[in-house]
């Protein structure tokens, strides 16, 4: 911890009387007791100076030589246990988007999200994410997508414009991301677009929604096909789902196909679904004998949806 930010932090847990009775180098006189391991009876004291390593992991807005200290390990487990349910003041939080490392940054904005302290989330995630964390960028569309409805398109463009931003820096899924925005939105051509740059990245998952969307405007054959190239790369996921998705529809036949399609890439449990849709049409044998052969000792068919 960067000593400027416990410097104005500290303040912020002070009442304006505390703060008045305060001798003018009260901050000297703390440092130096809660630096020094004699009144602590030979264990170490609760703060102990460090050295920073040059580099990224230095403070935001620290220089190398500003001293660091770290929180002895019994008070950080008591602290832990003993204020997990306390929110800090806003001074703690102003004070860590000035001096605090991005990683802390981010560490500290999920923690403030939790609790509700959404400006001071925002704030650290954006310091974070000029400090270049990625991750932080995700967390700020995310918050701007949820604030707002989908109908305020300042909501959903800054949301996209985050995204993208991640997107530009590497992030493969922020692209699966701004494809959903464009979806939601209604501009299909977009969404398919931003999916499909996802998946030549290597997110199958985007696959999925791009089949998803292909069956849903009756393209079958090409829906089948990225389902296909999703299982063909270890994710037999898409398969199974647009199996479901043609049960669903009322095509039995193609929905037993899939999911046999989906049990022969790797995923057993699709025996499941295909003994359910077997049960369900009348053939009590062929169902139990799926069942044997594949999942359940004694018989028991549980509905998968």
């Amino acid at each position: 911890m960067p000593r400027l930010f416990l410097e104005e932090a500290a303040a912020g847990y002070l009442s304006d009387e505390q703060h008045d009775l305060l001798a003018d180098n009260w901050l000297e006189q703390a440092f130096a007791y809660l630096t020094d391991p004699l009144p602590c009876r030979g264990a170490r004291a609760p703060l102990t100076r460090i050295k920073n390593r040059p580099g990224p992991s230095t403070a935001a807005g620290q220089h190398e030589d500003e001293p660091s200290y770290q929180l002895a390990d019994y008070l950080e487990q008591h602290g832990a246990h003993a204020r997990r349910r306390k929110c800090p003041p806003a001074g703690f939080w102003e004070s860590a988007a000035r001096h605090a490392s991005a990683t802390d940054q981010t560490a500290l904005a999920k923690a403030a999200h939790s609790r509700g302290r959404y400006r001071q989330a925002a704030i650290l995630w954006h310091r974070a994410a000029d400090a270049g964390d990625t991750f932080a960028l995700d967390c700020l569309a995310q918050m701007r997508a949820q604030a707002g409805d989908w109908e305020e398109a300042g909501d959903h463009q800054e949301a996209e414009r985050l995204y993208q931003l991640a997107a530009d820096a590497g992030d493969t899924f922020a692209l699966s991301n701004v494809a959903e925005i464009r979806e939601q939105a209604g501009d299909r051509q977009g969404a398919e677009q931003f999916y499909q740059l996802a998946a030549d990245a290597g997110d199958t998952s985007a696959l999925w929604a791009l089949a998803r969307m292909r069956e849903q405007v009756g393209d079958g054959a090409q829906a089948e096909r990225l389902a296909r190239i999703a299982a063909d790369a270890e994710d037999p996921s898409a398969l199974h789902k647009l199996a479901h998705m043609r049960e669903v529809a009322g095509d039995r036949r193609e929905a037993e196909r899939l999911y046999r399609l989906t049990a022969d890439a790797g995923a057993p449990l699709a025996l499941k679904e295909l003994a359910g849709l077997r049960q369900r049409a009348g053939d009590e044998e062929a169902g139990a004998h799926l069942v044997r052969f594949g999942l359940e000792a004694d018989g028991r068919i549980a509905d998968p949806w």
